[in-house]
């Protein structure tokens, strides 16, 4: 075992692995081991994102500059270091205040006057990562503030292989409302007028060519504002919330053979290129307090739509608000001929099951 986030320590585990067995492909399971598996994919001479991409997709700050220069459409920007410089940006409120270089939300806030900023700001540097391995090790973050988009939330999934786009997939995002930007809800294929669904296509393409992408994946998340869509973040790795599951059974094809496949350097990947279904997955929000008791969850075994579910929270447990994806308590995946069936699915299990807090 070694370090890679934020280090290339297990890169020489890598490559002294490599000298026993063949290793065919490196895939990031993280946002954090993005820079180290292009690393180690470029040692064994292995299909990879490419240094501009893994530079850029572990930095949002750098994604942002890289943004300006090849002209993708995003927010308003500027790094702060320091509650000093927080306090004297000339940003309009509202801002969004993020880290550069952290993942899945946290520490993600928006700020809406000038009496929130202390507060915001040490929401922010003090943000964790509950519920995930997390090293007792220094790391340096970084920050920045971005302008506040109005608009609806969209997400894009890009297979590209050897420096071609060879997948796109558009998906529909549900956030919660508050001043967090956690993610409740995706529907895939998204559900948008065509004109907006080729210019996110026509964006990712370009980025992914301004971003010199050579072999993976990139996850990509817009703001479509009055003006078209706008970038807010990209990874290089697979996207998280069982989007990939989702897409799998939408397209029936496997998500992760495809990956693997466009990492070993195969030509005929086995990708389908329109959807054939619609599927959706919802995260309970039950608000904070004490858990009583869940009812309904018997309803959601007798659905045949279902595709998986998960709750992992008990009667006496306190929730508290969700302020990232580590706190969300559980989920619910359906599947339907049609994205009116997944949305009238989604209405009854919604109703049949209710959460008691005190």
């Amino acid at each position: 075992m070694g370090e890679y986030q934020q280090s290339l320590d297990c890169m020489n585990e890598a490559v002294n692995l490599s000298k026993k067995i063949k290793i065919d492909a490196v895939m990031p399971g993280r946002e954090y081991a993005v820079s180290c598996v292009n690393e180690i994919a470029k040692k064994l001479n292995l299909p990879r994102l490419g240094d501009t991409a893994a530079k850029c997709l572990t930095n949002k700050f750098e994604l942002r500059k890289k943004g300006e220069e090849i002209g993708i459409p995003q927010p308003l920007y500027q790094k702060i270091s320091s509650l000093t410089e927080l306090e004297s940006a000339k940003m309009q409120f509202p801002y969004v205040l993020k880290p550069s270089n952290r993942q899945a939300s946290v520490g993600v806030v928006k700020v809406k006057k000038t009496s929130e900023i202390k507060e915001t700001w040490n929401k922010t540097i003090n943000a964790s990562e509950k519920g995930v391995l997390v090293t007792d090790r220094s790391f340096n973050w970084e920050y920045q503030i971005e302008e506040f988009l109005e608009g609806y939330e969209i997400s894009v999934e890009t297979f590209v292989r050897k420096g071609e786009v060879v997948f796109q997939n558009v998906t529909n995002k549900i956030t919660t409302s508050s001043d967090y930007f956690v993610e409740l809800g995706h529907t895939v294929p998204a559900t948008i007028n065509e004109e907006t669904r080729e210019r996110l296509i026509e964006l990712k393409k370009y980025l992914a060519k301004g971003l010199e992408v050579s072999d993976g994946i990139l996850h990509s998340e817009w703001i479509v504002t009055k003006e078209g869509p706008k970038l807010i973040e990209c990874a290089g790795r697979a996207p998280g919330d069982n989007i990939t599951d989702l897409i799998s059974e939408a397209y029936h094809f496997n998500f992760f053979e495809a990956y693997l496949s466009i990492l070993i350097g195969k030509d005929d990947t086995d990708i389908t290129h329109h959807a054939k279904f619609w599927a959706a997955i919802r995260f309970f929000n039950p608000g904070s307090g004490e858990l009583k008791y869940v009812k309904g969850l018997d309803f959601l075994k007798k659905l045949p739509n279902i595709i998986k579910y998960d709750i992992s929270v008990e009667p006496g447990q306190k929730l508290s608000e969700i302020t990232s994806s580590w706190d969300r308590i559980g989920f619910y995946m359906v599947q339907g001929d049609s994205v009116n069936e997944v949305e009238e699915i989604i209405k009854k299990i919604e109703k049949n099951i209710q959460f008691k807090l005190v």
